[in-house]
């Protein structure tokens, strides 16, 4: 799930080869429960988005950016 979020712009979520859900990869990622249904994973940005309560990044440089912004350091440093 996290490469079809970080390549897809637009996606369908399939169950049982019936189509439960679409749209824009944010929209249909943050249904949690249709992706829960189909038996998918929600991508590690989607779920930090959740957990941690911050906003939806579609990219990993952009969750660097508004760490090292909002709380200092450098993230990348730490990511690597």
């Amino acid at each position: 799930m996290n490469l079809i979020y970080d390549i897809c712009d637009y996606v369908y979520v399939l169950n049982q080869g019936k189509i439960i859900n679409e749209g824009n990869v944010e929209e249909v990622f943050i249904d949690e429960e249709k992706i829960e249904e189909a038996g998918l994973e929600l991508p590690w940005l989607v779920k930090l988005n959740k957990n941690m309560n911050l906003p939806l990044f579609r990219k990993e440089e952009d969750l660097y950016n508004y760490w090292s912004e909002h709380f200092g350091g450098n993230l990348n440093k730490i990511a690597k």
